[in-house]
């Protein structure tokens, strides 16, 4: 194939880049560990003629949406059918791409033909009918990327549990330490540290460490004093009188 420029737009013309890496021939195993690094997903190929309205799809396609290689397979009626109906709607871009002949890229759920909900990227790869230069076909694949979603959400919840674990602990120390200083039991010391926390707009667990860093500038005999003071130095928000609130909980439970 033969590309002609002007000479006027020669100085920016770009020419396909050479991969300077490259001192010989690529082995399969080679090209797979550059660009297949991961978790293996199945994956199957499809494509439509939209002409004929003729549709194939490889066997792995069919396996995504649980259907068996000699399964009757209702092509896009059945594909649109087991569409998650929160996604069902398809983004703008997607359909512009699909009619300018564009690379397209789409996730969604779908319920199989097993009754299993999986997570489905599908790329689509519209072609022009050489003879009317409109598209007349859309090849491409759909791979079951459930795995990957499901292992993200895993972490994500361990990362919360973790967060919650450490933010429990430190709620907890806070407590421990108004009790022993203040003389106060772990009900009231807790109220104490959430009226504290919301007198400041600030979530209890942040008051917590705001309580502990000032009570570690203080030493083990301030007692109650340092624990009223601790508790009104939690910032930011409007202050109120937290001090004087522990201490008519002090005097109670003194009398």
């Amino acid at each position: 194939m033969t590309t002609t420029t002007s000479a006027r737009s020669t100085p920016a013309a770009r020419t396909p880049r050479a991969d300077v890496a490259g001192a010989g021939t690529i082995t399969p195993a080679d090209a797979a560990a550059a660009l297949g690094a991961g978790t293996s997903l199945l994956a199957g190929r499809y494509r439509v003629d939209l002409e004929s309205g003729a549709c194939l799809w490889s066997p792995e396609l069919e396996a995504i949406h649980g259907r068996a290689p000699l399964d009757a397979f209702g092509g896009l009626a059945e594909l649109r059918s087991r569409v998650h109906p929160d996604d069902a709607k398809v983004a703008p871009s997607t359909l512009d791409a699909a009619r300018r002949g564009r690379l397209f890229a789409a996730a969604h759920r779908i319920v199989d033909a097993r009754g299993r909900a999986r997570t489905v990227l599908v790329i689509g790869d519209p072609r022009r009918s050489s003879g009317t230069g409109v598209v007349g076909e859309i090849g491409g694949y759909a791979v079951d990327v459930s795995s990957v979603v499901h292992d993200a959400v895993e972490r994500e919840a361990d990362r919360a549990v973790t967060r919650a674990m450490a933010t429990g602990a430190v709620v907890e120390r806070a407590v421990g330490a108004l009790m022993v200083l203040a003389g106060l039991d772990a009900t009231e010391a807790g109220q104490a540290l959430s009226h504290a926390a919301e007198t400041a707009e600030v979530p209890v667990a942040d008051a917590a460490r705001q309580v502990l860093a000032r009570l570690a500038k203080r030493g083990p005999g301030d007692g109650p004093a340092a624990a009223t003071e601790a508790l009104d130095a939690v910032r930011p928000g409007s202050r109120h009188d937290n001090g004087a609130r522990l201490a008519r909980r002090i005097t109670r439970r003194a009398g």
